[in-house]
């Protein structure tokens, strides 16, 4: 399974999700869950737990994956980027070659 990047929005969502985990309990606590970026987040599967309240917070529980996700974005970075396939090479070469000689013939 590759990775996908999300959204800045979501990201700095994300983060600021990140950074009030607590680390006794795994859970953050005072997530606005009328937020775009709660629902967005949810939607992709990112909370493993959630708890939303009358007053319009949430205690979520991220996944495993909405925990490690900025480090597999940084590795995803820093991976090399994989280069055209063979198949494709070829199919442009035989385009180029087939429009020159298409061109000349027209002449």
């Amino acid at each position: 399974m590759g990775f996908e990047p999300i959204d800045e929005r979501l990201e700095g969502f994300l983060r600021d999700i990140l950074s009030r985990v607590d680390d006794c309990t795994g859970t953050a606590d005072d997530i606005d869950f009328h937020a775009l970026e709660y629902r967005a987040l949810d939607e992709l599967g990112f909370f493993a737990d959630k708890t939303e309240y009358l007053d319009g917070t949430a205690s979520v529980k991220p996944t495993y994956a909405a925990m490690t996700y900025f480090e597999r974005k940084e590795e995803h970075e820093r991976a090399p980027q994989p280069k055209k396939d063979f198949g494709t090479k070829v199919a442009s070469m035989a385009g180029a070659f087939t429009g020159a000689a298409v061109k000349q013939f027209a002449d």
